[in-house]
């Protein structure tokens, strides 16, 4: 099956990469448009079940002509983070590319330029939670700016960048992190990073990504 840009595909079926947004609060935004385009609200996890911190919302998009194809929208404020997805079992990747073109499009979703910016500038402080985005936003494939920058920021001194370097190549889900990983599971000072990266790792394999 050929690519297809922004759609990923797993074991389980296809996702979209995430559309992060610039404010974390975005609801309202999203709501409307399943409003207007006629989608059916399936779950609304509130802010109190299972995390204090946390929000998750899903629409069914079209149970007949597209089974399956869900839009979820995120709102994390252990990550001051929102964002939204699209997943279906069965796919296509098309369509599934199809129904978030209007995130895609929408001014207050960090574009690719906007997270490796964030990167770039942020003060020491604020690093761990831009590499972080930076691989929740991720392209659905391979992108060097986010490899290098990912990457470096998993051998840094601070734990906490190292940290949210592991975040973001969970998020990122790309191979080409395998060698980066192996390398902090085998030989990082820290036994939460060692452990953690091993469990990137683990996770890798069970979505099926190549080595």
């Amino acid at each position: 099956m050929a690519r297809v840009e922004d759609v990923i595909q797993r074991k389980d079926g296809f996702r979209s990469r995430r559309f992060v947004f610039g404010s974390r609060d975005s609801f309202p935004v999203v709501a409307d448009i399943a409003r207007t385009s006629g989608w059916k609200q399936l779950l609304k996890r509130p802010t109190d079940q299972p995390r204090a911190d946390m929000m998750s919302v899903r629409w069914e998009v079209d149970a007949e002509i597209d089974p399956g194809l869900r839009i979820t929208f995120t709102e994390d404020a252990a990550i001051d983070s929102a964002y939204v997805l699209a997943t279906s079992p069965l796919g296509p990747p098309q369509r599934v590319k199809t129904v978030t073109r209007v995130f895609a499009a929408y001014w207050g979703v960090l574009s690719f330029d906007d997270l490796i910016v964030e990167v770039d500038t942020a003060t020491a402080d604020a690093l761990p939670l831009a590499v972080l985005r930076a691989g929740l936003g991720a392209p659905a494939h391979r992108d060097e700016r986010f490899v290098e920058r990912i990457s470096a920021c998993a051998a840094a001194e601070e734990d906490s960048v190292r940290e949210a370097a592991l975040w973001a190549m969970t998020y990122a889900e790309w191979p080409v992190f395998r060698p980066v990983l192996r390398e902090v599971a085998a030989g990082d000072p820290d036994e939460f990073l060692r452990k953690m990266a091993s469990g990137v790792l683990s996770s890798y394999d069970r979505i099926g990504l190549p080595e």
